[in-house]
């Protein structure tokens, strides 16, 4: 196990694990919610060969050869679509992930965007779990 600068521990296992923890990473000093509360985040192994981060005990972000997907509200997800988002399906013939999208170039090339959007994702499974 790998501790970041936070504390926030990581779990590196596969390259998509390790490309994933490098993501999250960049940004964890500041994964907090409105309160101040700060959110350990944890990368795993994932089916289909690649990664996903947990918060609260349940998946937020995934990284797998479909791209960056990312769990929002619905308002969020539209917005998403709007910038040029994609509906997640691990398979071509597979079944859309509600609540997920694939992040679109655009948002995964700006830092200040992606940041956002993954705050935004945790603060969403934040009020699920509480």
């Amino acid at each position: 196990m790998e501790t970041n600068r936070d504390g926030l521990e990581l779990i590196i296992m596969s390259n998509y694990v390790s490309q994933l923890s490098k993501i999250i990473s960049d940004f964890s000093h500041s994964v907090m919610d409105s309160t101040g509360k700060k959110y350990n985040l944890e990368v795993r192994n994932f089916f289909f060969g690649g990664a996903a981060c947990y918060v609260c005990d349940k998946i937020f972000l995934t990284l797998t050869k479909v791209g960056l997907g990312i769990k929002l509200s619905d308002a969020d997800l539209k917005i998403i679509f709007e910038l040029g988002g994609r509906e997640l399906k691990y398979f071509e013939k597979g079944y859309v992930k509600k609540e997920y999208v694939i992040l679109p170039e655009n948002v995964i090339s700006d830092a200040s965007q992606l940041f956002d959007w993954i705050r935004t994702s945790i603060a969403f499974m934040g009020k699920k779990s509480a």
